[in-house]
């Protein structure tokens, strides 16, 4: 290991460690909570959340693209209402917010965190976030398991 040649580095080295510490310790709590849905099939509402799907072995069927800066059109609800259809997928994974225009899926519709928080004093942001993440665990979790009467399948 490189010896901080500051304290100030020190610093920054240690909330690294413990940043880094905390954050494997949620990934394994949200791979536990997720393990029963392992090759679950979703469509997917925003590219980033490739990410997420990848690491908890979560399959994204198709992803939609709607303009980031405004609600989607009636137009794109339809569309996202037929691709939905045509993938087969179990679960629609969305933004808090449209979920009632999309109940006609055939999905089950489930509302994310988009994770995106104000910059701060930190400490507020990281607990939130963290409680974001197992929340959008728990809710896939949720979606699948109402779905197929189980996880996963």
């Amino acid at each position: 290991p490189v010896k901080p040649e500051t304290d100030a580095e020190a610093e920054r080295i240690e909330r690294f460690k413990d940043r880094r510490d905390r954050y494997k310790e949620l990934a394994g709590q949200i791979r536990e909570l997720l393990a029963p849905c392992a090759g679950g099939e979703l469509v997917a509402f925003h590219e980033g959340f490739a990410y997420f799907a990848n690491a908890y072995d979560l399959n994204i069927l198709d992803t939609i693209l709607v303009d980031d800066n405004n609600a989607p059109s009636t137009r794109e609800i339809a569309a996202v209402i037929d691709q939905t259809k045509a993938s087969g997928a179990a679960v629609l994974a969305t933004e808090k917010g449209g979920e009632q225009e999309l109940a006609e899926t055939g999905a089950t519709v489930c509302a994310l965190d988009s994770l995106v928080y104000p910059a701060g004093d930190g400490q507020d942001e990281k607990t939130a976030y963290d409680r974001a993440l197992l929340g959008n665990a728990q809710a896939l979790l949720a979606a699948f398991e109402g779905r197929t009467g189980k996880a996963g399948g």
